[in-house]
C-alpha cells in the first residue's frame, strides 16, 4: 500500500525481496519504479506493480528549487513568492 502526497491510497503488487527491504523503511518517502496503469480519462493511477525503489533525497526543497532554476533559466525570476507558488501548485490553484 502506498499513500500518495494527495493522500490517495494505492495498493501495489511487490516482489517479496523488495517488500522485505521496504519493511525497514516504513513511513519514509521513497521513489518507486515499476509498471503502472493510468486512467486515460482522468489520469489517475489505477494500478502499480513495484519492481524497485530508492530512498528519496533529503536535500532541502530550496536546494532542489535552485537546481531546477539552473535548468530552466530565468522562468523562476518572474515568480515573486516561491513558497506561495509551490503551495498553489500543490492545491491545484490557477498559476498566473
Amino acid at each position: 500500500m502506498l499513500e500518495l502526497h494527495d493522500e490517495t491510497v494505492i495498493y501495489c503488487g511487490v516482489p517479496v525481496d523488495v517488500a522485505i527491504e521496504l519493511g525497514h523503511r516504513l513511513y519514509k518517502t521513497a521513489i518507486f519504479s515499476g509498471d503502472a496503469v493510468w486512467n486515460a480519462v482522468d489520469l489517475h493511477l489505477e494500478e502499480f506493480n513495484i519492481s524497485g525503489f530508492y530512498d528519496f533525497p533529503t536535500s532541502a526543497y530550496r536546494e532542489s528549487l535552485a537546481e531546477i532554476k539552473s535548468l530552466v533559466g530565468l522562468r523562476f525570476d518572474r515568480v515573486p513568492e516561491m513558497d506561495a507558488f509551490i503551495t498553489a501548485m500543490r492545491e491545484g490553484d490557477d498559476l498566473q
